[in-house]
């Protein structure tokens, strides 16, 4: 029988964890390890150095697990954002013919998929070293917000310069409602 370091109570010597608390049962190695054998106690005195450590388990006896980036999903979730706010955005772009006040809203429509690219460009930056998992949500949160901003900032251009600056507007109107 063995004593759990961690309450003191006792355990079985095949035992991996302690019943009492959960904690891990540590295995002594180096110069005060006795071992049996055949029922005879004999003093380990040979040391094996420290160039292989094992993992870290936690009290449930997994190993921990990797977190996922912020800055990746939150990335994916400003580029999905994005592809709706943007339409808006495109909306107000060609609305800034009217009232040029317009184009501030028209920015804050813009503004998800602006985040998302710093965002992405942040996540993969951080997931890079293997020190959090969510690459491919930080990378298709980049490609998603680079995408639509470019496609509905040039829709919008594009428009605002087919509408005329002055003349009958009601001739565009009456083509655009056929």
């Amino acid at each position: 029988m063995r004593i759990c370091k961690n309450c003191g109570s006792q355990i079985s010597d095949s035992a991996k964890f302690c019943t009492s608390c959960g904690a891990p049962v540590v295995q002594e190695t180096g110069q005060n390890q006795q071992q049996e054998y055949g029922g005879q106690n004999f003093q380990n005195t040979q040391s094996y150095g420290n160039s292989y450590q094992a993992p870290e388990y936690n009290h449930y006896g997994c190993q921990p697990q990797v977190q996922t980036s912020g800055f990746a999903v939150a990335a994916l979730v400003l580029g999905i954002a994005g592809i709706f706010l943007g339409i808006l955005g495109m909306v107000f772009t060609v609305g800034a013919i009217v009232d040029s006040g317009l184009m501030i809203l028209a920015f804050l429509f813009y503004l998800p998929s602006i985040l998302a690219i710093v965002f992405g460009i942040a996540g993969i930056m951080k997931t890079g070293n293997g020190g959090a998992r969510g690459r491919g949500l930080a990378i298709a949160g980049l490609v998603l917000g680079i995408v639509f901003l470019l496609i509905y900032l040039f829709l919008g251009l594009f428009v605002k310069q087919l509408i005329p600056l002055s003349g009958d507007w009601s001739a565009w109107y009456w083509m655009l409602n056929e």
